[in-house]
């Protein structure tokens, strides 16, 4: 539904690439009542998850790819 915005590296590890920022983040604006949230908001709340240990950057960084922690899975 989303994977013009948001893709699976891999789906088994949880790594995941955001293809279009603007739009993954008014689409989270839209889900936390927050319309006027932008990227860089959103990166914000991104950062909240790593300390939250939700989500975390890969292994090897790459920009806007990011993989759940396991618990989560």
């Amino acid at each position: 539904m989303y994977s013009s915005c948001i893709t699976w590296l891999d789906k088994e590890k949880g790594i995941f690439k955001i293809e279009n920022s603007s739009r993954v983040a008014s689409l989270w604006g839209r889900r936390k009542n927050r319309p006027a949230m932008n990227f860089d908001k959103l990166s914000r709340s991104i950062r909240q998850y790593y300390k939250k240990n939700i989500i975390k950057k890969t292994e090897k960084s790459k920009r806007l790819v990011y993989q759940f922690c396991q618990h989560v899975l």
